[in-house]
This record gives structure tokens, C-alpha cells and sequence, in this order.
């Protein structure tokens, strides 16, 4: 279990904290880290990751070491994924996320172990998982793939990923196949681009196929879930 971080709480907020969201140690054995992309210590008033290590924090995920070495520092402090700043008054103030996840109906979806799957079929190329708004999920799942050649339906693609045993919620909602992903500057994918393309309803040519088709579209191969 990992729910420590989430289902302890004091039982009276502090009038010193202030603002919408800030949080601070509940006791003396619990150490607390904000640092930078290196994993070096920042000053108070910049953002940084939240690390932690306490009494009743994870120290690891049962027999799955590669996440363990993401999610882990070398000497045990968890990578919460959470931006945060440090206050003057010691307090800390949550500001957004560091980790590629999905939150999706409750789950959390890491990004990168939806990518090193679908990575394995032998028609994908590349691919990028990416979060879409839901009303109700809240995220759902986007597969922006390259093909080889032939492009697969998400049918095929989601029961590609049943037999290696991924779970339904960690599955694709949404496959767009696109010509090449796009990048930054500094040539990583950019998922940003992305996702704001998809939820644009931008058309994509499919390979193999004479026409645009638009991702939102119940004829597309790049279609909806449903």
C-alpha cells in the first residue's frame, strides 16, 4: 500500500500556511526534499519535485524494479511527481506535476509504461501516450503512434495489450496515427503539441490511406474508444 500520502492528515490546518494548497511535515521523522531535473536541492521560492521518505512512506513497489529505480532516489526518498515551492514560513505549496502520468478515472497511468508496450507491436513504430480532458474519467488515455507501414485499429492495439496483461484502465481510449511525432527544441516528443492537436480535432493522414481522417471521426482508424 502508498496510501499514506494521501489518507494521513492533520487534524486542524495551520493559520500560518495560508493559501489554497500548501502542506507541511506531519511529524519529525518525515524528510522532505524539493530539487531540481539534476536532483539538486533549490532554494526556498523556486520550484522543484517533492521527495519523500518517512515512517510511513513506500519503500518500494513489490517485484517490479524498473519502476522502483524511476520512482526511487538511491537512498530511499519517493518521487512524488508533484511540483512544489517552498515557502518563507517553511510551508510548501503544491504547483503542478513533474511526472508523465495519466490520472485516469482514479488510476494513474505512467506514461512511459503505456509507451514501452506499445512499442512491442510489431507495427508501431514510435508512440507517445498523452492525456485527454474528460468530464467524467478526467483523463483519458490518447496513443499517438508512427506506423511501420500497415496502420492497426485501437481494437487490435487494445487486445494486442490484453495478452501481454496490461490492465483495461492502462489501455488506450483514443489511437491517432500520425506521420512522425513532433518535437522540442531540444528533440524530445512533444506531448503537449500533441494533445492540444488531438483535442483540436486536427486531421492526421492514417499510412496507407488516400484521405485526412479526423480522431474524433466513428469511420477513422484513429478513432475513439467509444
Amino acid at each position: 500500500m502508498a496510501e499514506g500520502l494521501a489518507q494521513l492528515h492533520p487534524a486542524r490546518r495551520s493559520a500560518r500556511a495560508g493559501g489554497d494548497h500548501p502542506g507541511a511535515p506531519l511529524c519529525d521523522a518525515d524528510e522532505l526534499r524539493v530539487v531540481d531535473d539534476a536532483g539538486a536541492d533549490v532554494p526556498a521560492g523556486e520550484e522543484g519535485e517533492l521527495l519523500v521518505r518517512g515512517p510511513y512512506t513506500l519503500n518500494g513497489y513489490f517485484a517490479a524494479k524498473a519502476i522502483n529505480e524511476r520512482s526511487f532516489t538511491p537512498d530511499g526518498f519517493f518521487r512524488t511527481g508533484d511540483k512544489v515551492r517552498r515557502l518563507a514560513n517553511g510551508y510548501l505549496e503544491v504547483t503542478g506535476r513533474v511526472k508523465d502520468v495519466i490520472q485516469r478515472g482514479g488510476e494513474t497511468v505512467a506514461a512511459a509504461d503505456l509507451e514501452e508496450q506499445l512499442l512491442t507491436h510489431p507495427a508501431i513504430r514510435s508512440a507517445a501516450a498523452v492525456p485527454l480532458p474528460d468530464q467524467y474519467l478526467g483523463e483519458r488515455i490518447c496513443a499517438a503512434v508512427v506506423f511501420h507501414a500497415d496502420p492497426v485499429t485501437l481494437a487490435e492495439v487494445n487486445g494486442y495489450l490484453d495478452e501481454r496483461g496490461v490492465a483495461t484502465h492502462a489501455r488506450p481510449d483514443v489511437l491517432v496515427a500520425l506521420p512522425g511525432l513532433p518535437l522540442t527544441p531540444v528533440g524530445k516528443i512533444d506531448k503537449k503539441a500533441i494533445a492540444e492537436r488531438v483535442a483540436l480535432g486536427a486531421s492526421v493522414r492514417v499510412p496507407g490511406r488516400h484521405a485526412d481522417e479526423n480522431p474524433g471521426s466513428a469511420h477513422a482508424r484513429t478513432c475513439d474508444a467509444g
